[in-house]
Formats: C-alpha cells, structure tokens, sequence
C-alpha cells in the first residue's frame, strides 16, 4: 500500500466507504464479495485467511485512516479499569493536546457491516458502559464503528444530571472529529433535531404497517406494505373501522411494553420471538396466556401456562386487564401479527442505565419520551386535530417554572403563618433545602407530598413526566437532607398516585400517557407490580362538565332537589376512602371489588349530574339527549377527582398543551354547550380557538393560589376573538408571564408560533397588578443545543396590566425599545375615535370575479352600474395606478339590477342567477360611493413594505379594508394617511401586528386602535399647525404620484414632520430607523 496521504475533504463520503469496502474485499474470498456489497457482516469464514473479524476490519481500515489524517497519533488499545469492573479493553485511543477544551477520544472496532447495537458487550453498548463511568466519562468521549457506520459516544449536562448520549455521524464528520480531538479543537455539537431520524424512521413504518404506505426500514431500502397487507384491514371479526383501531392500538401498546420489559431484562426470554414461532392453532390461546394469565395474573394463581411464562414477573395495572374490546371476538391475522413483532423486534427500546451517585443516565434508541411522541402520533392525524407534540425541553422548562415558583411560594406562606421569619431568606428556590429539618419535614408532609398537578388535555403525558421527574428530584433531595430512606419505585409510585392527573378526550391518548408513566416508574430488577393509576389519568371532555358544588349551585337553583349537600361530601369521602384502599391492596381481586364499588359511586353520581347539566341548558333552550351526552363525553371534575374537590377545593397547578383550533371546527352540539355552563358563560367566543376556552376552564379547576401554565399558539396576542380571554386575563387573575416566542417555531415541521402564559388564581389588585414578558433570542428548532431554556430568553421587563385593553392587539418590545413604544401606544386618542374601517365587499359570489370584472368598460352594460376598480396589488405609494381601465359591476338594489334588460341578458349568459347577486344598499357604510375619500390597505400587508392607498374618486380596491371619516370634526383623510404610512406608524404597526412570516394580518378592530393624533380641545396651536403641514405635504405627494415623479424628498419631510409631531427625539428616530432596517434585513435577506 502506497504511503501517500489523501485529502479527505476533496472526496466525497461515498468515495471514502468505498475505498473502505474495497481493502476489506482485498482478504475475501470472492464468492461473498457479493453479501458484503449488499451489508451483510464480515464473518471469519468469508476471509481467505480467516481470522478474528474486528480485528481484519481494524488492519484493514486503520491506516487509511491514517493516511487521511497524517499528523494523528493513533495509539493502539489500552486497558482501563472502572467503577463497574474490568471492562473489555478499548481497540484504540486518541489524545486530545488540551482534555480541558476536548476530551480524549477511544476507539471501538465491530466487524465490517456488524450492527452496533446488536451485542450487550460490545458495540455502542460497551462504550457507554465507559462514558457512564464518572472516572472515565468526565475526560474520554468513545467513537464506535464497522467502517460503514460511525456513532460518537459522549456526555452532555441536562438540567441537574449528566446524560450519555449517542450522535450517528458520516464518515467525513467521524473524521473531522478524530482530527479535532487530537488538535484539541472544540467540537461543534450537531442540532438536537438531527437526533431523532430513528424515531421518525419508527413512526413512518409503525403507520405504514398498520395502515398502509411507504416506509424506510433500518438498512435505509424504501419499502410498501400494500393495503391488503395492512394491519388495519387484516383484523377479523370487527364491525366498524374504530373496532379495528382500538385492537389494534391495545395490541400494539401491549407489545411494545413487553418488548420494552424484555429489554430492560425484567422478561428474561425472548418471549415475542416465541410467540412469532408459536404453531398457528395455538397462537392466539398464547397471546391471552401472556396478557391475562401471566402478566396479570399473580405467580401463585397462575394455571395451565407455558413453561417459558412461569417466571415472567406480575405487573398488575390495567394494561393487561381484560378491557371490552378484548371480549368481542376480533383476532389480528396470525401473519399481521408476526409482521408486527418482527418489526418491534427490528427497533431497541433500552431504558436509561442509572449511576444516581455520580448522577450519570445514558440514553438509548428510543426511550419513553420519544416512545410516546411516536404513539401519539397514530392516534390520528394529530396535526389536524390541532394536538402537537410539545419538545422535552419546554416541557422540562415550564414545569421546572410552575411547580419550583409555587413550592417557594407556598413554603413563604407556611413559614409566615407560624410566624417563622426563616421565610425573608428564602429568595430563590434552592434555598427550601436550607430550613430547619423540623420545619422542611412539616412542609415536606403538608404541602411537598401532597401537591396536585393536572394537564387537562394530557395526550401522551409528555407535561405530566416533566412534573414526575423534578418532583422526584426535589423529593430525594429533601428525604437525604431529612435522613429519610426510601426506593426509588416507592417514590415514583407515591408521585403517580398521589400528584398526577390527566384528561384526554381520546381514550388511546389515555392508554399512552399510562403506558408512559409505568416506563418510568418501572425497574430494572424484579419489578414491583405497576401502580394503579386508573383513577389519576381520564377520558373525558375538559370543556364540558361540573368542576365543583359552587358551579353545580350556579347552573341549578338548587342541588337539594336530588341530593343533600351533607349527603354529597359523604359521597366523596366514601369514594376517596375506596381509592385509598384500592392503592393499598395488593390482592388483585379485592382491588376489582373496591374498583367495582368506585365506579358504581361514581357513574350513579355522574348520571345526577348529567340530569342537573340538561336541566340547566334547557333553561338556554337547549335540548340534549342521554346519546349526546355519551358521544360528547362529559366530564364532571366534582366526582371524577373527587379527591381533588373535596380535600384541596381544585389542583395545586395546571400544565399543558392544549389543542388549537377554532371553536367552529367542534361538533356542531359542542359548539352550542361549551359556552353555556360556569365560568365560560362570560369569557367565551364562539368564533375563537378552542385553546383560549381552556385557558379560562382551568380557573375553575385551580384551587385559590394555584398556579397554571401552558404553552399555546400565541395568536391570542393579537385576535380580536381573543378579547374576551383577555378581558378574562384582566379581571379574574395575577398573569404573572407571558412568553412570545414570536416567528420561532417550537413544534418541527408545524408552522404555528407560540406563546407560553403563566397566571395565578388570585384577584388582580394594585400590587399584582405587573406580570413580565420575554421573547426568545434564538430559532428554537434549530439553534437550541441545551435544556436551559431560559438561556434563550430575553427578559422584556415588567408591564402593567391595566395598561393593556382587552381589544388591542398584546405585543411586547425589548427593553431598549420598550420606553419608546410605550409612549406611542399611550397615545389617548386611536384612529377609530373619529374614523369607521369596513371591509370591502363585492356584489357577486367570488366565483364570478372573472365575469363581473373587466378589463376595459364594457359598452354593453350599463354605465350606472360600473365602477372603477383596482386590486390591492396595483397601487402606487399613495394611490392606485392612474393608467388603468379596469371595472367592476356594484349593484346597490338587486331587483333593478336583474331587471335591467342589458344587465339581465349578460347575467343570464354567464349562468349567473339571481341568488348570486348581492346588494350594498346606498345609505350602507360599506357603499364606497358615498364616500368623498376613502383609504384603503390590504387584509394581508407585507411586513414594513405596505402602503396605505388614498381614492378621491369613487375607485374600488378589492380584498382590503377601507376607512371613511366618521365625525365632521375629524381632520382630513389626507392628513391621516400621511400618518399611516410614515415611519413611525409602519414601526408601531410592525409591533403589533398580527405577524405570519413576512406578512402582517389586518383587521378592522387592529385599524381602531391605531394611536392618531386627533382633533381635540387639548391640542395646542403648534400641534395643529404641524397637521396642517402633513395635509399639504401628502396632497404635494399625491400630485407627485399622479405624474409619476420621485417623492422621496417628501417623504423624508413628512417624517420629521410626524416625528415632530408624535414628539419623538432624535434618539427615539434613530431607534426606530435602526429598527425598520434590521427588521427587513432579516425578514428579506433571502429573497
């Protein structure tokens, strides 16, 4: 081999492996040549001189590595002893010249083509094995390959502990890394978003197998599985499509979670495998026996079982509970079903290995936050049902702020009440850890253990895990400070059963989030059996339903009518003792009759209710029936948590993602309830999105104090459907934060942009009457590389609600800006004080634009019913463009306009009727031709390069809205314009506006509250005369315009004139100037 050095950076990845495949080629026999083309594994029979695999590869391999990389010191294997034993000995091992800037990199060798992660031992297992090793993790990151794959093991800090994690890497990068490790270079860690290809590769098939479609498998071959193979069309004996779906989902889930417990070693023996080679006649008879017969059945009790099932571990819990579906008789067709567990068997679904001392977890394939992700995903097309999936790292984030913000503020509370003046050190969270033992164990028992956390629209549980985690984390905390001893499954069980609760209205949503919330709290040894948590996590609708006895006695006049009140609280208390006890008991059949007895209480207590609830909306005139109360899935909070209600009056704190979409898109009889019952009757819009109703239902299930938090499309900000959640914001909370993340996108591959909103149930008052805002600083999807999310935050400042009306537009400003825009926003007076905005309407169906518009006047019809006309896009700075000759047919009475006989015959031609024809009656405000001047702008503007359009002659400018002088005493439409489209204003309204991309949306309630300076007793003598000036510049403009002359002298006037009059210094200007440049750049640089 000749020893010249290659340049890898002039040859592409593919021309490396294949210079790789051809020195392995050079020692194999040529008769598999052809296995190893295709990735088959090296094996020590394919070689003419056989030999150890992994060592051929690396002999092979190694010194065109070195010819790619001259100036490294490959040292060859080394021996290293850890905490966990005598490890297998690195292959290889490169020194980084500064470990403190770059670790130093060990090498692992698999034979040519071997799957990595195939063995325990060795591969991508066996090096972090190393890296989760404190001693060798903290100065060594491990590259592991076969010379076809290349993956970089390396730690990263998350939060308060440090993860193992895996990155797949291209030759090319694998090489770029040796090199910067050896030179002691900083390397570049890869997006986040890059790490999820396997999960979306899991998802795309999972889909694909069980309705049908393409997919990628794990070699990266594009393969179809055709309907008539789909798992969806091969169950039998179901009556409906749902059927299907639900076995299979149940199914699907089961599987999951014993491949998963089969991972983790809990099953010891391949027992999907065996099940994939069962006989046929016996396949579904061993598919009941592992559900029902063994995994739910306790050790003792089991009977006639196979041999391989004795010791597979009782789990309890109600996955493998027989459920209804399961009684009908529907089977999956014994080939489907195989397809299913070989593809289960194809992915790995290994746990974190957990090193709590050095406080180390290493993260595998697919873990149980991406799991439920992928689950979620299938329940249905998510996207349109505007449910999505919300990143770890806001979750991790917005439950760290609620929960850390009201345990320090409750413990401020405890310590005050007992007068202990320990509360005036406790400034930040951390400092809960320093109280006296005897008082953090009071509050650790009174308030710490006994928090409630709900997410009233829960999905996968994603929001619910985030909360388990940190409050595992404080309470580990706190019992080692307070010599308290217990495991880790105790903990974690105590923390499902006693904090977390959820809602979903799809019961699959439900089944995950269980499913979810039992990986993590099981074990990795003999596992206890799976804590109960039928009663914690529901189906139901959040929206709809009683939350308490107070909203019970507003919407009936009186609840003795069936039930006495002394009577209700021994209804809860009797069923909360049996949730008690149920959680106790381990005796699997007397946790059936105590679960029995729960429900009978409470579907005989939800029956009450369900009555009250019709009496109540047939007093709205609204009639339901008991079908629609099933099909619309009522949901009463009053009994469902009853342990809730009735010990806490309400949760402690609320978290979520609630789904977006607007109300209309609802069942049509959904629509008609939702603002019907508590506290929506008031803060509800039935145009609005179906999040801002939950925003206001969690008010009622808080108790006084509680705090909520969710993560929602920020639009809210800036709808005018919006005004009543506003208002809502305004009157019955402390908003404590608002995060905008403005045009970032949180959600990958969904254009939607988000806000975070944070409040307290309390009564606004004079001293809480300030909440903070931030934005973020960075494009979360593809710049966030840490979970401090707050590191990406830009604090705003402080803002006094009383400032803000509910029906503006919410919008918020850095600090450097925020003094300036405060100030314009202050202005007293807005645009629709003295002036109306309506948007234009046309006299015909939109389908008949091409027929009742012209391009020239049509000397066939009737001049009387002609008008000019313009589309928004053909305007000139001020005005329309002169030259044009185009028309449009305004009819403002119908009957004279079919009866004209010109009219009618070319109306007829067309196939135009009647019924298509719309009237825009003279006295009407929308009737433009009333109107001496008339301003237009468009529905949807481009941002900073609009321009507001002035007509004096009765032109007609589709898609916009116009405005008209209201009050004889306004000033003149010219002087107004000459404010729309100064600098100032385009600044203002680019701040406000309702942004979607590089657009603004326009409303006629936005055009309202636009701040003008108007005609009023207090306006000065010097304020007047500069109106004036603007009045005369903007006709100087017009006339411009008209004779297409250059007007950017004038416009530079007209801005110091506006400036002059907004009283804007010379600082402000530059502000906004600065502002209005970098602003384009930025949204325009790619254009």
């Amino acid at each position: 081999m000749a020893s010249e050095t290659i340049n890898y950076n002039t040859i592409s990845k593919e021309e490396i492996f294949s210079i790789f495949q051809n020195a392995i080629l050079e020692g194999v026999k040529k008769e598999h040549h052809q296995k190893i083309k295709i990735g088959k594994p090296i094996k020590s029979n394919y070689l003419i001189i056989e030999s150890d695999p992994e060592a051929y590869t690396r002999s092979k391999i190694e010194p065109y590595l070195r010819k790619f990389l001259p100036k490294v010191d490959f040292h060859s294997e080394i021996h290293k002893k850890t905490s966990l034993g005598n490890l297998k000995k690195p292959d290889g091992f490169i020194p980084s010249q500064d470990v403190k800037n770059t670790k130093n990199l060990l090498i692992e060798w698999e034979p040519f083509n071997e799957d990595l992660r195939i063995k325990k031992d060795h591969g991508i297992n066996q090096a972090k094995i190393w890296i989760s090793d404190i001693n060798i993790g903290y100065q060594n990151s491990a590259l592991v390959s076969n010379g076809k794959e290349w993956v970089f093991i390396t730690t990263k800090k998350m939060l308060d502990e440090i993860r193992v994690i895996e990155q797949d890497l291209t030759v090319k990068e694998a090489l770029e890394l040796i090199e910067n490790v050896y030179n002691g270079e900083k390397i570049q860690e890869k997006p986040q978003e890059e790490a999820i290809d396997i999960t979306e590769k899991f998802y795309n098939w999972y889909v694909a197998l069980i309705h049908g479609g393409e997919y990628i498998d794990k070699e990266n071959e594009r393969k179809i599985i055709v309907k008539e193979e789909c798992l969806i069309n091969n169950v039998l004996n179901a009556s409906t499509k749902k059927e299907k779906e639900d076995f299979i989902r149940i199914n699907f889930t089961r599987l999951i979670f014993i491949r998963i417990l089969t991972e983790y070693g809990i099953i010891r023996n391949d027992t999907l495998n065996d099940l994939k080679n069962t006989e046929p006649e016996n396949f579904y008879s061993r598919i009941n026996q592992l559900y029902f017969e063994s995994l739910n059945t306790p050790l003792k009790e089991r009977e006639n079982i196979p041999k391989s099932y004795y010791n597979i571990p009782f789990l309890n819990g109600d996955l493998f509970r027989i459920k209804p579906i399961d009684r009908k008789g529907l089977r999956i067709r014994r080939e489907s079903f195989i397809k299913a567990i070989q593809f289960l068997r194809t992915f790995h679904f290994k746990k974190e290995y957990e090193d709590i001392q050095n406080n180390f977890k290493i993260d595998n394939t697919i873990d149980p936050e991406i799991l439920g992700h992928v689950l979620e995903k299938t329940i249905d097309d998510r996207k349109q049902s505007g449910v999505y999936y919300t990143p770890q790292v806001i979750t991790e984030f917005m439950s760290e702020e609620v929960i850390k913000n009201y345990i320090k503020k409750r413990l401020i509370e405890f310590l005050k009440e007992k007068k202990d003046l320990q509360w005036k050190y406790i400034e930040k969270f951390e400092d809960i850890y320093d109280i006296q033992k005897i008082i953090l164990k009071k509050f650790f028992v009174k308030i710490i253990k006994k928090i409630k956390i709900c997410d009233p629209a829960v999905g996968s549980g994603a929001f619910l895990l985030s909360c388990g985690n940190l409050l595992f984390q404080i309470r580990k905390k706190i019992m080692e400070k307070l010599d308290i001893l217990k495991n880790d499954y105790i903990i974690k069980k105590e923390i499902i059963q006693d904090n977390l609760y959820g809602v979903d209205i799809k019961e699959a949503a439900v089944d995950i989030c269980k499913l979810r919330l039992w990986l993590w709290i099981i074990q990795k040894q003999e596992p206890e059996p799976l804590p109960n948590i039928d009663f914690n996590i529901r189906k139901g609708n959040s929206l709809i339903g009683y939350t308490n006895t107070e909203t019970i006695k507003i919407d009936i006049e009186d609840i003795s009518t069936w039930i006495k009140k002394a009577d209700l609280t021994e209804i809860f208390m009797e069923r909360n003792k049996f949730i008690r006890d149920y959680y106790t008991i381990k005796d699997p059949s007397e946790q059936k009759k105590l679960k029995d007895k729960v429900d009978v209480i409470t579907n005989d207590f939800n029956n009450k209710l369900n009555e009250a609830i019709k009496n109540d909306l047939s007093k709205e005139k609204i009639n339901i029936k008991s079908s629609d109360i099933s099909d619309l899935n009522f949901f009463h909070w009053i009994m469902e948590f009853s342990e809730v209600f009735e010990r806490n009056d309400g949760f402690d704190i609320i978290i979520g993602n609630p789904p977006y979409f607007r109300v209309t898109s609802a069942p049509k009889f959904e629509q008609k309830l939702i603002g019907k019952l508590g506290i929506l009757k008031k803060y509800h819009h039935g145009q609005g999105d179906i999040y801002y109703d939950f925003i206001v239902r969690c008010f009622e299930l808080l108790k006084e104090g509680g705090d909520f938090i969710f993560i929602t499309s920020r639009y809210w900000l800036e709808s005018a459907y919006a005004n009543y959640l506003k208002s809502f914001l305004k009157d019955k909370v402390n908003l404590i934060k608002i995060i905008d993340f403005r045009e970032n996108l949180i959600f990958k591959g969904v254009d939607i942009h988000n806000s975070i909103l944070n409040y307290t149930k309390e009564k606004p008052t004079d001293l809480n009457k300030e909440f903070e805002a931030y934005t973020f600083r960075e494009n979360l999807t593809h710049s966030i590389n840490t979970p401090k999310m707050i590191e990406y935050l830009e604090d705003l400042g402080n803002f006094n609600i009383k400032e803000w009306n509910a029906n503006e537009n919410w919008a918020f400003v850095s600090k450097t800006h925020n003094e300036l825009f405060l100030k314009i926003k202050r202005i007293k007076t807005k645009l629709g004080d003295d002036y109306n905005c309506n948007q234009y309407t046309n006299s015909f169906r939109k389908k008949h634009k091409p027929i009742l518009i012209f391009e020239n006047k049509p000397s066939a019809l009737p001049e009387e019913f002609l008008r000019s006309y313009r589309k928004m896009g053909e305007v000139k700075s001020f005005i329309v463009k002169p030259l044009l000759n185009k028309y449009v047919i305004v009819i403002h009475n119908r009957e004279n306009a079919w009866n004209n006989k010109k009219l009618n015959k070319y109306f007829l031609s067309n196939d135009i009727s009647k019924s298509d024809l719309f009237e825009i009656k003279k006295n009407s405000d929308k009737n433009i031709d009333k109107y001496d001047e008339v301003i237009y702008i468009g529905y949807r503007i481009p941002r900073l390069f609009f321009n507001f359009t002035y007509v004096d002659d009765n032109t007609w400018v589709d898609n916009t809205y116009f405005i008209t002088k209201m009050k004889a005493t306004a000033f003149s439409l010219k002087y107004l314009i000459g404010i729309l489209n100064s600098e100032l204003m385009k600044y203002y309204i680019d701040i406000v506006g309702k942004k979607k991309e590089v657009e603004i949306e326009i409303g006629s309630t936005f055009l309202k509250n636009l701040p003008i300076i108007q005609r009023r007793g207090s306006l000065k003598s010097d304020k007047l005369a500069l109106v004036e000036k603007v009045e005369k510049l903007v006709i100087k403009i017009i006339e411009f315009e008209r004779n297409n002359r250059n007007i950017s002298q004038q416009l530079n006037e007209l801005n110091k004139i506006i400036y002059n009059l907004y009283e804007i210094n010379e600082k402000e200007q530059k502000l906004i100037k600065n502002y209005l440049f970098n602003t384009s750049q930025k949204l325009y640089e790619e254009i």
